[in-house]
């Protein structure tokens, strides 16, 4: 599927009032090697959201450096401590606020999910979204604790709790 329909398929999650000021935008560096791309969801204009495989790949590369993960370094062909290496630089990554699209496959599939689902999802930034989604009613809405939440999650739940108030 396009990235056109899927991001007009998620946009249509978008609670109503919230509709005009959220937007979801994606980039891709057809000239680059390997064609890099950039995502972001942007709530009045300003960034909220930003995942960079740049960025990502240089943010991983340092936590590296700096031996985040040097227990499951593979020295051979051992797949799965390739694997563990992988999700500790990945997640180390990403407790840093650096995200890479390539890792977001579950979210450009948002449309898929129920809202129970995305609420309970395990990457924070469907969790986050679904704070914004017009599935989520108003009552559910006021009995959710995200005190204990990524700051992704609160950040998304106060842009929500602010459209409350305007209606």
């Amino acid at each position: 599927m396009r990235w056109t329909k899927r991001k007009q398929l998620i946009e249509d999650f978008i609670y109503a009032p919230l509709k005009n000021r959220i937007s979801i935008n994606r980039i891709v560096y057809r000239k680059s090697h390997d064609q890099e791309a950039r995502m972001t969801i942007t709530f009045d204009k300003k960034e909220i959201f930003t995942a960079d495989n740049i960025q990502f790949g240089l943010k991983s590369f340092e936590l590296e450096k700096q031996g985040v993960g040097k227990e499951y370094q593979p020295f051979n062909y051992d797949d799965k401590k390739i694997d563990l290496f992988e999700k500790t630089i990945r997640d180390a990554t990403e407790a840093e606020g650096k995200y890479a699209v390539y890792y977001l496959d579950d979210f450009f599939d948002y449309f898929s999910l129920s809202i129970d689902e995305a609420l309970h999802h395990p990457h924070e930034l469907i969790r986050a979204f679904s704070m914004i989604d017009k599935r989520l009613g108003k009552r559910r809405f006021s009995t959710l604790d995200v005190s204990n939440e990524h700051k992704l999650v609160q950040g998304f739940y106060e842009i929500r709790k602010l459209s409350w108030e305007k209606v």
